[in-house]
């Protein structure tokens, strides 16, 4: 049977599970705070409940303490959590960067876990190398298993399984400060006249991020529909991404002379959507740009 005791502003619940090898009892216990417009007799009656929902969550081995193992938590933040709440693109980035979260810490229950398994963690993080480069990982990279291993810590207190986030008290690398890079006003009408040479499709691409603003996966997730002819307005409701999800993002507008180079487009190309549906469209090249500007040039460099 569930027993409750009164412990700082809630009620510890716990029930008995019997006698481990040495006799010790093993018990099963978790933390139950009322909402602070309870009345007493309200509070008795929930409390109540409380313990027969735990007492019987207890009997069918679905009570998740501070005795998992920190994979075992990351399983269930993933499904009950992250797949539901996150965005698709960040679900994936947080996916790839569990191999290494589970190799290092996976292993460890929570009651064990410390401030300084994870500086350990991060450490070595600065010494293994980038999957697609081969340097070291960079302090931001670092910076991101942080933040994912302290939000599901953090998700964890708010579950009641632990009770405070140890990643909180950790030290992660810090970023340093990097100046956004963009094109001036020079670079850009540098580049405009350069685009005067080269194809169709490449031209309207990189003058539709100049004007714009968008973002590359916006770009790439527009179709003809999106298009106003008359109004001149672009509305931006979709992103393609590479995992090949699609979100919703906000409206944009656009000069008379934008709306002119999508018409040439359209008459050249005549297709239902601007960019064809391909895992090559996010590799654009600017190509010849690039060497004429004798400027390291990303397509981030058009959405500043």
């Amino acid at each position: 049977m569930a027993t409750a005791r009164a412990r700082g502003k809630g009620y510890e619940i716990r029930v008995f599970c019997g006698l481990d090898g040495k006799g010790q009892r093993i018990d099963k216990g978790k933390m139950w705070y009322p909402e602070a417009s309870m009345s007493p007799l309200q509070i008795r009656k929930e409390l109540e409940r409380q313990k027969t929902l735990f007492e019987e969550l207890v009997r069918h081995g679905k009570v998740y303490d501070s005795n998992m193992n920190f994979r075992q938590l990351t399983d269930i933040w993933f499904q009950d959590y992250a797949k539901k709440q996150l965005a698709p693109k960040t679900y994936a980035r947080y996916l790839s960067l569990s191999d290494r979260i589970y190799k290092a810490i996976g292993h460890m229950k929570l009651k064990d876990l410390k401030p300084m398994h994870l500086n350990r963690f991060y450490d070595d993080l600065s010494q293994a190398p980038n999957k697609k480069t081969g340097k070291h990982l960079a302090p931001k990279t670092i910076l991101a298993y942080h933040r994912l291993v302290s939000k599901i810590l953090s998700t964890a207190v708010k579950w009641d399984i632990i009770d405070k986030n140890v990643a909180t008290r950790a030290t992660p690398p810090k970023v340093p400060h990097k100046e956004i890079a963009y094109l001036n006003e020079e670079e850009a009408k540098q580049m405009i006249a350069l685009l005067k040479n080269e194809n169709v499709q490449y031209r309207t691409m990189i003058l539709l991020l100049l004007h714009s603003g968008m973002r590359r996966g916006e770009m790439l997730g527009l179709e003809w529909k999106d298009l106003d002819w008359n109004n001149q307005t672009l509305r931006i409701v979709r992103s393609s991404q590479y995992i090949g999800y699609f979100i919703t993002n906000p409206i944009s507008t656009m000069d008379t002379g934008m709306v002119d180079q999508l018409a040439l487009y359209k008459i050249k190309y005549d297709v239902s959507i601007l960019v064809n549906n391909n895992k090559l469209k996010y590799r654009i090249n600017l190509g010849i740009i690039t060497i004429k500007l004798c400027n390291n040039i990303t397509i981030h460099y058009l959405h500043h």
